[in-house]
């Protein structure tokens, strides 16, 4: 080996070296932490059988203990299946209301719902540690939608057993949610 074979080759030993890496910290807008995520998940959902079963002629300790099982199990491990577990119960719930199908709580049902499903997603792709941009939470549709939701919602307790607000709140939804869908999100390759 020749001696500048031997410079480049301390050089080369000398500039690959071990080095620790510099800490980033990157802000992009607000974040939730990865248990808040979860905490929200758990109170939605509870809060989708807690109004579902408001109106049923079950005792009172009976939805609570159930709402308390959902919301841990939500709490600790929050899957897609819990969310849907929990919205099935609620529309077996809200069948079993004294005031159904019209009763005056279904949309903030279908609003809690539809924030448990959300949120179940979301938070069951975060660790405990991590955080979760509220963009990636929701979507502009998604919050139109919601909005939308709870002034029907808002109108309904107002009016009460207006069965004509609910149909036409309802028959408005559907036309929305259609028109804002998004059919071909899954089809687009987002990296």
């Amino acid at each position: 080996m020749t001696f500048t074979d031997k410079l480049v080759y301390r050089y080369r030993q000398w500039r690959y070296r071990e080095r620790p890496l510099p800490r980033i910290t990157l802000s992009a807008g607000w974040s939730l932490p990865g248990w808040a995520v979860r905490l929200l998940a758990a109170t939605s959902m509870g809060a989708c059988v807690g109004l579902a079963g408001a109106h049923t002629p079950l005792p009172t300790p009976v939805i609570w203990s159930v709402v308390g099982v959902l919301g841990v199990w939500m709490f600790l491990r929050p899957r897609y299946g819990v969310a849907a577990t929990g919205v099935a119960l609620s529309a077996v719930l809200l069948l079993g209301s004294s005031q159904a199908p019209f009763d005056s709580l279904t949309a903030w049902i279908v609003l809690a719902a539809y924030c448990s499903v959300r949120l179940a997603m979301a938070s069951a792709l975060v660790s405990w540690r991590g955080s979760v941009q509220v963009r990636a939470l929701f979507t502009w549709q998604d919050l139109f939608i919601a909005g939308l939701t709870a002034l029907v919602g808002l109108a309904t307790l107002i009016n009460g057993q207006g069965v004509w607000v609910i149909a036409l709140g309802a028959a408005a939804l559907m036309v929305l949610a259609l028109l804002l869908a998004d059919w071909d999100s899954h089809r687009r390759n987002t990296r």
